[in-house]
């Protein structure tokens, strides 16, 4: 057996074990898509086949990470660039982001260039824009306007974009695009990604899916595509 054929053939064993995992998550009754979850996710592009989902406000205002997130707070007072930048942009990590979602592309050979972010909550764009151009010194940061939002490239690759003053996007310059063209028509958006999760147990804090349908697609569109065959 080839290389390729061992890749595949690991690659098809994680997901079974993931597969199985994942059914033991699901119970009849899985707690519902919230309201505001529903139109978070008509915010994100139908891609990737996999996503995570962090509720970062419940996280920290948990009596359970009370212990951990007093000792962060502690050691990122410690951190001299975190404290100027929150101090000329107001932004503060424990009270100003909400929750966040990542898509994740699993199938690729270069999984990173299949991230996408979106992040909810309070944020002072303009500020935060300001102090990104300051600490530019070797000119890394170059600007493209796309549907008249303004996408903030490092390196031309990998960027952000606030459209509104509570979301951000964040991933590579071909993503925050497509998420653009998601948020300026979201009555267009798919429900895909709102199926997708209906099946998760708890939604509230944290948790990780994937399609694995969608994943399993996407594998032997690859491997048909490298002129793998089986056998």
């Amino acid at each position: 057996m080839n290389n390729r054929k061992i890749h595949y053939a690991k690659i098809l064993t994680v997901i079974s074990i993931f597969s199985f995992l994942l059914l033991g998550c699901v119970k009849e009754s899985a707690d519902p898509v919230s309201e505001q979850m529903k139109a978070d996710l008509k915010l994100l592009p139908d891609q990737g086949n996999g996503l995570v989902y962090i509720n970062l406000k419940q996280i920290i205002n948990s009596p359970f990470s009370e212990y951990a997130i007093t000792r962060a707070k502690e050691e990122i007072k410690k951190n001299k660039e975190y404290k100027d930048f929150s101090e000329k942009t107001g932004f503060n990590l424990f009270t100003d982001i909400n929750r966040a979602y990542i898509i994740l592309q699993t199938v690729s050979d270069n999984e990173k260039h299949h991230v996408l972010g979106m992040a909810k909550g309070t944020f002072t764009p303009d500020k935060i824009v300001k102090y990104t151009e300051t600490k530019d010194d070797e000119n890394k940061i170059s600007k493209v306007i796309y549907n008249g939002k303004t996408i903030y490239l490092v390196d031309e690759k990998y960027g952000f974009t606030f459209p509104d003053n509570s979301t951000i996007y964040f991933g590579i310059k071909s993503n925050i695009e497509k998420a653009i063209d998601v948020y300026d028509n979201p009555n267009n958006s798919n429900l895909n990604w709102i199926n997708s999760i209906k099946n998760v147990k708890y939604k509230s804090g944290f948790f990780v899916t994937a399609r694995i349908e969608k994943m399993l697609k996407d594998m032997a569109e690859k491997y048909t595509d490298k002129g793998f065959k089986g056998g």
